[in-house]
């Protein structure tokens, strides 16, 4: 296990084990659409508030509900790393764990932060006297605290994918694809984990059914 839980939760490398590794890797990519979708009858019901901290509104619990599977799935993944780092090393995983998870968590831990600076009051609009300037619509830009936090995700979005966009063309090469390095590594690879799922389910239905 990784820190913390090496000092509480002692490994059992045993078939069940690896079951929870699955589960905790991959009960974020149900999660999520779950969620999703009764965000999207929250809204359409007037309770969700996108980005609104109000505990009466479906947002807070929403974002807790993911943040706290992504965090799960992120830990599990990187003990999963721990244990496998030299078997995947070939692969250069550091580096595609990275860029991807910054890529798919980021972006949302980001819009997180955004709402809650927005609530607490540091994202504010300008306000102005419109019989002063006769453009004025409630704020010197026109939009809501609401709009310009949107405004301001979407420009952060659209630098980071070109930062993104770079990383990916150096991590994701498609070189070691074209000179054969990976197919042998992948072909051997692919049978040993074949044979090993087969055992591992073989002594799981053994072991407990």
């Amino acid at each position: 296990m990784a820190f913390p839980l090496e000092y509480c939760c002692k490994p059992k490398p045993n078939p069940k084990w690896i079951w929870y590794f699955k589960i905790g890797l991959l009960q974020y990519s149900w999660i999520t659409p779950i969620c999703s979708g009764i965000a999207v009858v929250l809204n359409l019901a007037n309770v969700y508030s996108n980005g609104l901290w109000k505990f009466n509104q479906g947002y807070p619990y929403i974002t807790i509900i993911i943040t706290i599977s992504q965090t799960l799935a992120l830990y599990f993944l990187i003990t999963f790393y721990s244990n496998m780092k030299d078997e995947l090393k070939p692969f250069q995983p550091l580096a595609k764990f990275i860029t991807i998870k910054l890529l798919v968590f980021f972006i949302f831990w980001q819009s997180v932060l955004m709402s809650g600076l927005a609530a607490a009051g540091v994202l504010r609009n300008t306000r102005c006297d419109s019989q002063v300037n006769v453009y004025c619509h409630g704020s010197t830009t026109g939009f809501t605290v609401e709009q310009e936090k949107i405004l301001l995700e979407n420009i952060l979005i659209c630098v980071e994918m070109f930062f993104f966009s770079i990383a990916h063309h150096w991590i994701f090469s498609w070189k070691p694809y074209a000179n054969g390095t990976f197919t042998n590594i992948i072909e051997s690879r692919s049978i040993q984990i074949i044979n090993k799922n087969n055992e591992i389910d073989e002594q799981f239905a053994t072991t407990y059914f």
